[in-house]
């Protein structure tokens, strides 16, 4: 029973994820909670325990995603590079 509740519940998450829309959600996500930078961006400690907490839940959706490591740092890459691309892209639009 417990297996078949984690077995459709990881479904689920490949279903919205795996969707264009749930691609570009999950791309948001992992620039947005420290998956792609360092969660130390205050001294704060509750800061930075807060900021911990908003990296685990994403971790909680790769886990469920089955997203490996090697495709996490694609997806990183893949990210970074569409940043990088926005911010030319914004650059050239004020000048």
């Amino acid at each position: 029973m417990i297996f078949d509740k984690s077995k459709r519940r990881r479904a689920l998450y490949k279903e919205v994820f795996n969707s264009e829309a749930g691609k570009e959600v999950l791309e948001d996500i992992l620039r947005c909670n420290f998956v792609l930078n360092t969660t130390m961006q205050d001294t704060d400690p509750l800061q930075i325990a807060f900021n911990e907490g908003r990296r685990a839940v994403v971790l909680a959706i790769m886990n469920h995603l089955q997203i490996t490591p090697v495709e996490l740092m694609e997806k990183q890459r893949e990210v970074y590079d569409r940043i990088s691309t926005d911010n030319r892209e914004q650059s050239l639009n004020i000048n």
